[in-house]
């Protein structure tokens, strides 16, 4: 497929002028890849950073995923619970039919009832001389069982230093284990870039789940997270009293 000369002349018009990107889908098709594609290597090849488009692909292309299959899992259990008169069942029972309807619906069927709920996802891509940040959010907030997952591939990505090391302990696990989040976390690794400027989140005052990926360009750049804790230090506040003044100053 070749991309309009109206959305790359948009695109580049936009990165030269480092105005602040956005693109909205419910799932990457081939079209939608090509796009996501075209976007990354704009940006980055603008502000010299082409080492690092495999990385900002691989990550927002796995934010996207993970927010389809989020929001399939979503509509699964919505209808699970209508067909037991409104009573929850048990989580085992979910997932076995999350697994069931992937494997017995045609995709158009998820996407027309991701319509109807007005779900859908956003790929934003805010770049100046001094980094680019990337989110991907979704019109939903994190379930319990979602978050400590999260948690749970950030903190395996901690043990690996390498990819090849984690292939070899992990091989028969990288296919449908949703691992992506870990693979990204030891790429950024290897690039020398601190794996704490990836962050997944709900957002408090919109409910929206947030996947941030951060890339510093320059040595001197300050972080987000260095900004926090310089701030914390200095007006000797709490995380939970700043973290609510930002998402107010956000609102």
């Amino acid at each position: 497929m070749t991309l309009s000369n109206r959305f790359q002349h948009t695109v580049d018009s936009s990165v030269l002028k480092n105005r602040k990107i956005s693109y909205y889908t419910r799932f990457l098709d081939d079209s939608g890849e090509e796009k996501l594609a075209y976007i990354i290597q704009a940006i980055m090849t603008h502000h010299n950073q082409s080492e690092l488009i495999e990385l900002v692909y691989t990550a927002c292309k796995e934010f996207v995923m993970n927010s389809t299959k989020a929001a399939i899992k979503r509509i699964v259990f919505d209808e699970l619970k209508m067909n037991n008169e409104g009573i929850a069942p048990d989580e085992v029972e979910m997932m076995k039919s999350f697994k069931a309807s992937i494997i017995g619906r045609n995709f158009t069927y998820f996407r027309e009832k991701m319509k109807e709920r007005r779900i859908q996802t956003k790929i934003s891509f805010d770049a100046n001389k001094e980094r680019l940040i990337a989110r991907v959010s979704n019109n939903f907030a994190l379930l319990p069982i979602e978050e400590i997952r999260i948690r749970e591939k950030f903190q395996l990505a901690k043990e690996f230093d390498n990819l090849p090391q984690f292939f070899l302990q992990h091989s028969d696990e990288t296919e449908g284990a949703g691992l992506g989040i870990t693979l990204v976390g030891i790429l950024m690794s290897q690039y020398g870039i601190d794996r704490r400027l990836l962050t997944i989140y709900s957002e408090p005052n919109t409910g929206y789940t947030i996947a941030r990926l951060e890339l510093p360009f320059i040595k001197t750049y300050l972080s987000k997270r260095q900004v926090f804790e310089e701030t914390l230090q200095r007006e000797n506040l709490t995380r939970e009293d700043l973290r609510r003044r930002w998402s107010l100053e956000k609102a």
